[in-house]
């Protein structure tokens, strides 16, 4: 949070110092070296797309069966086949795209084709760290793991496709630093009770106890 005068306005040096710091970070974004996902998750989520309107397309082309009424196989069912090819490609190549950086103290995550998105998150905003394995995550030893934050679920982060022993080193590590940090600011905290006790004698009673020490 920037500082400001008493007025509510913005100093000079303040104000240069903003714009400065917002076109700069666009530049040191794009600068930064996204490793990419597992090689299984692109097809994963191609097969789960294709999945999800295959089993469309067999319900409908079990009704076009049984009720001769309705007539699906001239418009509906080519349109739902064509669509389930057009999905599992774009899953696929949404999934290329996606990448992750971890540094020494942040996350990073990218994803998208033509409207682009990179979050990134800091290791002392984290609350809670979940890794949860779908089937086809089981079968292929890949993990999802979730970062929850105290700013809800739209601050929360989900990093699909990694490799089991990356997911689990990442979250040991983040533990590990939430640990020190929790471990640095200890000392600090008792220092601080122990100059409020202090600060809190009478100046009747400073003198007693500093007698009684003595004594």
């Amino acid at each position: 949070m920037n500082d400001t005068s008493s007025s509510g306005q913005l100093d000079s040096s303040d104000k240069y110092e903003k714009s400065e710091n917002r076109s700069t970070m666009p530049s040191r974004m794009d600068n930064i070296q996204f490793l990419s996902l597992s090689p299984y998750y692109p097809k994963i989520s191609a097969f789960s797309n294709f999945a999800s309107w295959a089993i469309i397309f067999v319900i409908l082309l079990t009704i076009d069966f049984l009720v001769s009424k309705i007539d699906l196989h001239f418009i509906v069912l080519p349109a739902i086949a064509f669509i389930a090819v057009i999905s599992a490609l774009y899953g696929y190549c949404f999934s290329k795209s996606c990448g992750y950086s971890h540094g020494d103290f942040d996350i990073l995550y990218k994803e998208g084709l033509w409207w682009k998105k990179q979050t990134a998150l800091s290791f002392s905003r984290i609350q809670h760290i979940d890794i949860s394995h779908g089937p086809l995550e089981r079968r292929y030893k890949m993990a999802t793991i979730k970062f929850f934050t105290a700013g809800g679920v739209a601050s929360d982060l989900k990093i699909p496709g990694l490799p089991n022993e990356l997911a689990e080193s990442m979250r040991a590590e983040i533990l590990r630093y939430a640990k020190n940090e929790l471990n640095s600011n200890q000392p600090i905290e008792d220092s601080k009770i122990t100059t409020e006790e202090s600060s809190s004698l009478s100046p009747e009673q400073a003198p007693i106890d500093s007698e009684r020490n003595n004594e």
